[in-house]
């Protein structure tokens, strides 16, 4: 009662006029707080509180216009339509639904837009949309349950988790397989879980989340159905690919995989993706009728066709990396198709754009290949960064020498290239020297550590720094300006490198101005708002 209370004066208190006017700042604070709070309340067996802090949090309006951030400012997915065509792309629809008073308990949602990806292998992926007001709330309601689970899941699961990704996953595996793990694990059962997203039991996963207060909103969601082609479709089972708050609930029906395994096992697991590893072959036999029994609970099955039992000397691909043992050594190496994904990526779009001015093409190039090298850094990358600098600047010699058939070598190198320090022409104007990238040892996130829980704040304060370091090399002009930042946004000074897109920003508006002094990094959500109010002034001047 005293919670409802508190949570309807916090609403009366929130007139919204001006997007601009928030204090993201604060906003997260209040958003972290109460997380940090409900991890404790769970750590400690208090139900009953976990759930008057989760109701809190529910109502929050701190929570509410972050979630309206995220959904159509920061995801990928800002600009894709549900069933309902809406998208939110202005501040006056974003203070419209910030303000809109919305009963989350009889809130009836929406189906989802039924669309198909493409995958590796050439078959196709189905995603469910949901409209961009059911992701919002997804959004608030996921921001709620989250830290709950966070004191609950087991150390090795690492997908979709905040302060969690790919890159533990691999150097777990490879602490478990090289030659130095104890017991010498050699044996790998490589799980491929059929239909994962489409089959997980409703019912487990509402068994679940038993004491959840908007258990009956994550059900409506499960039970949406879809929409393709203008039919109806019903959903008895599986949750969406698509939805916000669909991986939260795939973690959840997929934890406690360790404590089946019982000892003599390393396992890691990245959403339905996993491998377990053991010393031989007949304890890999033995484990996995225990787990298609696991499974099987969850409403799930091991896809036979692609599940394997392979030896570490045969090497085997997880999450775009190829794993093998060669003379003895672990070698982690970027799987072959993803860097061919990449040049062709490169290719197809310099084959689109043939006309755009130069200066554009490494504006455009620069954060594609940066990104990638940033996820490979940390395994045996350097020869494969070599050949994708050489393929890259063949296809960019191409691309520059088509645009000027009649002129010289030396006038379409002066043109369009750097000089190194030798004096001779090295690289494309500004392009991102991948094969530059300095390789760097990943240290995993240790055991089931959580930036939910307060005790560990100055771990993950000194692990966000370390990691943000590697963005940028070592001593370039960028990675100098984020260490006057000390690695936080100029403006809302949250973490530079938290998920959110950043924005390279030119204090006197002079953009061919490079100096140090001149420039600061801030999220790009930052920059809109730092303009938008620059206008604002102008406007009233």
């Amino acid at each position: 009662m005293i919670a409802k209370l508190e949570a309807e004066m916090q609403m009366k208190r929130h007139v919204l006029t001006d997007w601009n006017s928030i204090d993201w700042k604060k906003a997260e604070r209040k958003v972290t707080n109460l997380r940090k709070r409900i991890y404790q309340a769970t750590e400690r067996g208090e139900v009953k509180e976990v759930k008057n802090l989760q109701k809190l949090l529910l109502n929050s309006f701190a929570n509410k216009v972050l979630a309206i951030k995220r959904v159509t400012q920061i995801n990928d997915g800002k600009k894709t339509t549900g069933v309902d065509g809406v998208v939110i792309e202005d501040h006056t629809d974003r203070v419209k639904i910030a303000n809109e008073k919305i009963n989350l308990k009889g809130y009836k949602p929406l189906p989802v837009r039924r669309v198909y990806i493409p995958k590796s292998d050439n078959s196709k992926r189905p995603l469910g949309i949901p409209t961009i007001k059911d992701r919002i709330i997804q959004a608030i309601v996921k921001e709620a349950l989250e830290p709950e689970w966070e004191a609950r899941f087991e150390a090795n699961s690492f997908g979709f988790r905040p302060g969690r990704c790919t890159q533990d996953a691999i150097e777990e595996i490879h602490a478990a397989l090289n030659n130095s793990a104890v017991g010498r694990n050699e044996w790998i059962l490589d799980a491929d879980i059929k239909k994962a997203f489409d089959t997980i039991n409703h019912e487990f996963i509402l068994n679940q989340i038993c004491n959840f207060p908007m258990k009956g909103l994550i059900s409506k969601w499960l039970k949406a159905g879809y929409l393709e082609t203008g039919i109806m479709h019903e959903t008895h089972n599986g949750t969406p690919q698509g939805g916000v708050i669909s991986p939260l609930l795939a973690n959840i029906a997929l934890d406690g995989l360790q404590n089946q395994l019982g000892k003599g096992y390393r396992y890691a697991r990245y959403a339905d993706d996993f491998v377990i590893m053991a010393k031989s072959k007949q304890a890999i036999e033995d484990i996995k009728p225990k787990v298609e029994e696991w499974l099987q609970a969850r409403g799930l099955t091991l896809n036979n066709e692609k599940t394997k039992i392979i030896h570490r000397d045969e090497g085997f691909k997880f999450l775009g990396f190829h794993i093998k043992m060669y003379n003895k050594k672990l070698i982690i190496k970027p799987q072959k198709e993803k860097v061919e994904g990449l040049l062709d990526k490169i290719r197809n779009w310099l084959d689109d754009n043939k006309q755009i001015e130069a200066e554009k093409v490494s504006e455009h190039l620069n954060p594609i290949i940066r990104g990638w090298a940033n996820y490979y850094r940390f395994v045996c990358s350097k020869e494969t960064f070599s050949k994708i600098h050489w393929n890259i600047g063949w296809k960019l010699w191409k691309w520059a020498k088509r645009r000027h058939p009649n002129k010289t070598v030396f006038w379409v190198l002066s043109k369009y290239y750097e000089k190194n320090k030798y004096g001779k022409f090295d690289v494309f104007n500004g392009l991102y020297r991948i094969n530059k990238t300095p390789i760097i040892r990943y240290i995993k996130v240790k055991g089931k550590a959580s930036p939910d829980d307060p005790s560990l704040k100055e771990y993950w304060e000194d692990r966000k720094n370390r990691i943000s370091k590697t963005y940028y090399a070592k001593g370039s002009k960028l990675y100098k300006v984020a260490e006057e930042q000390e690695w936080k946004c100029n403006s809302c000074r949250a973490m530079l490198m938290n998920g959110e897109k950043i924005h390279i920003h030119h204090k006197d508006d002079n953009h061919q101005n490079d100096d140090i002094s001149n420039l600061e990094i801030i999220h790009e959500h930052c920059h809109h708002q730092k303009h938008s109010k620059a206008r604002k002034v102008a406007k009233a001047a």
